[in-house]
């Protein structure tokens, strides 16, 4: 299966919208989103799971 979708990423660098492939994890303005693997998995499945919420131009911030 493939995705249509592009990521949009701005002028530093940051996805604000779409897949972050540095991190691992979808990002919709720039809020990390939940990666909706079953319960069963967590926590702490993926970066999805222990990110969900945060903005990731903290995240990238601190990554540097």
């Amino acid at each position: 299966m493939t995705r249509s979708s592009v990521d949009h990423i701005n002028c530093e660098g940051i996805t604000f919208r779409g897949y972050d492939y540095d991190i691992q994890c979808w990002v919709e303005d720039y809020i990390i989103q939940d990666c909706g693997h079953p319960e069963t998995m967590r926590p702490g499945c993926c970066n999805g799971d222990r990110l969900k919420g945060k903005d990731i131009r903290n995240i990238k911030m601190w990554s540097k």
